[in-house]
């Protein structure tokens, strides 16, 4: 993982220790670059309820690590782009000449990209048949 992308969300090497376990922004989630704060607090603590619910806090560590995936690769691409401003300028334009682009990249960065899947092709035949 990109230095830069441990040191903006603060990554922990774990954020369980025996019966304690850290959630939301006391487990280094906080992420001023993709903005998801609240959003893994609520993943983490559903997270943690299962794996207390099952007395294993080791559970709650493994699903953080998988709750926290997407965030670090949206924020490794975007502090790419930071870092490389001609692929910026060329992202951006691919972007904003492919919207449907930029929706599924947003789709997936909140977890929602299965459902954008599925209307993008619930709608294809129809933008076919209109020649889109």
């Amino acid at each position: 993982m990109n230095d830069r992308v441990g040191e903006h969300l603060g990554e922990l090497s774990a954020v369980t220790q025996g019966r304690i376990a850290l959630v939301g922004d006391a487990s280094g989630s906080v992420d001023a670059i993709t903005g998801q704060g609240i959003c893994l607090a609520f993943q983490q603590a559903l997270a943690l309820a299962d794996a207390l619910a099952a007395d294993d806090v080791e559970r709650y560590e493994s699903a953080h690590q998988g709750i926290m995936r997407r965030p670090r690769w949206m924020a490794e691409l975007l502090l790419l782009m930071d870092q490389r401003s001609n692929l910026r300028a060329h992202v951006l334009e691919l972007l904003a000449r492919n919207p449907g682009i930029f929706r599924l990249l947003l789709a997936s960065h909140v977890g929602e990209f299965a459902h954008s899947i599925r209307f993008i092709v619930s709608h294809a035949p129809a933008a076919v048949e209109a020649g889109r």
